[in-house]
């Protein structure tokens, strides 16, 4: 099982995997790390008769598979979509000298 003292641990590595194997599909990175995120986070609990939920302390019964179906890893798609976007966004800020 891959949870223990640390857990979070486990989720930034799935993240970095996951992520790192996405920029193999070169300008095509974003839609393969989202797909993946989508088919794994949505497409997967249907399979096994669950409905997708967000809910990271419900698991969908699948032993080690819920580690990488787990809702939490949502917020590591959000962290991605806030990182594209900030750049993009011009903040008031103030005037220096």
């Amino acid at each position: 099982m891959p949870y223990g003292v640390g857990w979070t641990l486990n989720y930034e590595a799935y993240f970095y995997l996951v992520f790192g194997a996405s920029l193999l599909f070169k300008s095509w990175r974003w839609a393969a790390l989202f797909s993946w995120l989508v088919l794994t986070l949505v497409g997967i609990p249907p399979l096994v008769g669950e409905v997708p939920h967000l809910d990271p302390r419900r698991g969908y019964g699948m032993g080690n598979l819920d580690f990488l179906v787990n809702p939490i890893v949502w917020d590591f798609a959000a962290g991605v979509v806030i990182a594209l976007i900030a750049p993009l966004i011009r903040l008031p800020g103030p005037k220096l000298l």
